[in-house]
């Protein structure tokens, strides 16, 4: 519609130039065409607008013709999704059935192969039975024959009885003789130990006398060495003594000397050498005494 006003007033009411005969025409002869044109685009608007209106009529009309089928689609919809929902739950459930007559199935499948298997089980410690009965039919005829040949036994199982009792015998013979090793072996075992035991306890005991001749070895260097101390000792304490001695006998020499005079105290004991030594002080010190004194007249004389 827009398009069509668009070229209407294009054609109608844009002014064109006039060309060098209209520019003859006069202002009013100008006006009335004017004006008559515009009466014609005034009917052709008025024209085009019922037109229009016609049309918007049948759009209107068609729109709801096509709600109309929308709401019968939505309807035909809705029956067909409720329709294809219902199929889905019975093809659901049926699905549901077959697999559960399908597990069924398989069950019962398993359950025959178990018993066939059993069956077969069964069957084979059958013929295993039938062939150990065959086997041991042998025997039963062997035992037939020692019974009629026998006059100790007259049925088989005695003899079978006799035979358990000489087997348990031999049984016990065996297990006697094992026992035998056993207490062999163990007494063979605790002889063993016992030489290992006594060897250990040798080699220790002559590990200990190795340790103690060497301790024994250094207490006589010890010993030893004392020994030399102690001479030194005793031959130190015997200078020590002589020496003692006559310091002793030079001080009873001085202290006899210091004693030819008598003012010098009483008369000391003679193992009494501090009194001694006193005295004899004592006179040294009056000896200086009377040496200083008498030095200057002896220079003098």
């Amino acid at each position: 519609m827009e398009d069509y006003l668009k070229q209407i007033f294009d054609e109608r009411l844009l002014i064109k130039v006039p060309d060098a005969e209209d520019r003859t025409l006069t202002t009013s002869t100008k006006l009335l065409e004017k004006d008559k044109q515009l009466r014609r685009i005034h009917e052709d608007l008025l024209q085009r607008k019922d037109e229009f209106q016609v049309k918007m009529q049948y759009f209107e009309q068609r729109r709801q013709e096509l709600e109309k089928k929308e709401c019968q689609l939505k309807e035909s919809l809705i029956r067909f999704e409720k329709f294809f929902k219902e199929n889905d739950e019975k093809k659901a459930r049926a699905l549901k059935k077959l697999s559960q007559e399908r597990s069924l199935q398989k069950q019962r499948v398993k359950e025959i192969e178990n018993l066939t298997a059993e069956m077969r089980i069964l069957e084979q410690k059958r013929d295993k039975l039938e062939r150990v009965v065959k086997s041991y039919a042998k025997y039963r005829d062997f035992l037939v024959a020692v019974l009629k040949e026998s006059e100790d036994f007259s049925e088989i199982p005695e003899l079978i009885h006799r035979y358990d009792a000489l087997t348990a015998n031999l049984e016990d013979l065996k297990a006697r003789e094992r026992l035998n090793n056993q207490q062999y072996e163990q007494l063979d075992g605790d002889l063993r130990r016992y030489r290992e035991v006594t060897y250990d306890e040798k080699l220790t005991l002559t590990n200990e006398l190795v340790g103690m001749r060497n301790k024994l070895e250094r207490y006589q260097t010890k010993i030893r060495q004392k020994e030399q101390t102690w001479e030194h000792a005793r031959e130190a304490a015997v200078n020590r003594i002589s020496e003692l001695c006559t310091i002793k006998a030079a001080t009873q020499n001085m202290y006899k000397i210091a004693r030819t005079y008598e003012k010098y105290g009483e008369e000391a004991h003679a193992d009494d050498v501090t009194s001694q030594l006193k005295i004899i002080g004592d006179f040294i010190v009056d000896l200086v005494e009377v040496t200083k004194t008498l030095s200057p007249r002896i220079k003098e004389k």
